[in-house]
């Protein structure tokens, strides 16, 4: 199970930094930087795309050095801030997509993916804080 959650971060990070490059091509694309600096809509779409770069980078950072707890205190807490840092990039896509052309009037799904990412890092902390080294590499 190890390997394959820190293979998973690895993937959705680097998947993530891809979409990143695409949402950036896109907004080239549709000429946002033609906007006003203080337009609404360039702000939008362009926190949405910081954003998604911040849920690929936590991804990726993560799965440089993922190390789950066995059995016990902190391994449900590493598993689940795992799963919201893994879900987190796709409600930033989304928002990317849905939100901007809303003005903003809802931003759940940013909310979701921010706070995610956030406690999802903060709950994989807290689950992996009593862990040495030496019970990483199995050294006695």
């Amino acid at each position: 199970m190890k390997s394959r959650l820190g293979t998973i971060h690895l993937w959705v990070g680097l998947t993530t930094l891809v979409f990143f490059f695409v949402t950036g091509q896109l907004m080239d694309h549709w000429n946002l930087d033609q906007m006003p600096i203080e337009s609404a809509l360039r702000q939008l779409y362009r926190s949405r795309h910081i954003y998604l770069l911040f849920g690929g980078l936590v991804n990726l950072a993560v799965s440089m050095r993922y190390v789950r707890p066995r059995a016990g205190e902190g391994s449900r807490a590493a598993v689940l801030g795992s799963a919201m840092m893994v879900l987190a990039p796709l409600f930033q896509a989304c928002a990317f997509f849905i939100e901007p052309p809303r003005l903003g009037h809802t931003t759940v799904l940013t909310i979701c993916g921010v706070f995610g990412a956030y406690l999802g890092l903060l709950f994989y902390c807290l689950g992996t804080r009593k862990i040495r080294v030496a019970d990483v590499l199995m050294v006695k």
